[in-house]
């Protein structure tokens, strides 16, 4: 399922009407700017691909369900917390998982998380960490 602008907006709507003045939100959001997120997405399709050519029997485990991650540029989201009365204090790139490689090799995902856990690229984090606080 895929999650409309204008559900994000409410959301945030909400989270800045229940803040109290000062207070903090943080939100955590896949990252669209991220070429991991784009080639993760690129090589879930081949899989499927393949798998549907193959009648179902090639890569059935690396592919065990059928979610696909709206992606959310971060001027995107910081533009919707500023409509809200939230003045961004920090934002964050994290690897927090790639679906594809967690399939196929759980220990390399698992080493990467470990050693880039946090970055500062925008192209190269997953996910997205932003706080943000209630002017």
């Amino acid at each position: 399922m895929k999650v409309a602008l204008a559900q994000v907006d409410t959301t945030v709507g909400e989270m800045a009407r229940v803040v109290k003045p000062r207070g903090t939100v943080v939100v955590t959001i896949p990252n669209g700017d991220s070429w991991l997120n784009r080639l993760d997405g690129a090589l879930r399709r081949a899989l499927r691909r393949a798998r549907r050519l193959s009648g179902g029997r090639l890569f059935q485990s690396a592919i065990s369900y059928d979610y696909v991650p709206r992606y959310w540029s971060p001027r995107l989201l910081e533009s919707v917390l500023a409509k809200h009365g939230l003045r961004v204090q920090q934002r964050r790139f994290h690897i927090f998982r790639l679906t594809f490689l967690n399939k196929v090799s759980p220990r390399l995902s698992l080493w990467l998380m470990r050693k880039m856990n946090f970055v500062s690229s925008r192209f190269l984090g997953a996910n997205l960490v932003i706080q943000a606080s209630k002017k």
